[in-house]
């Protein structure tokens, strides 16, 4: 459960950097998605 919070807190912590240094946009979404996914995985399947 606590190795469960740190990963959420890091994918967090990436996409606030991500949302703050605004690169390249395109790069950006596709990245965002995917932190989208890990944190939806991360919720569902609660280790």
């Amino acid at each position: 459960w606590c190795s469960s919070l740190i990963l959420l807190l890091n994918e967090f912590g990436h996409l606030i950097s991500l949302t703050t240094f605004d690169i390249s946009k395109y790069s950006n979404l596709t990245s965002l998605l995917n932190d989208l996914k890990n944190l939806i995985s991360l919720t569902t399947f609660k280790i």
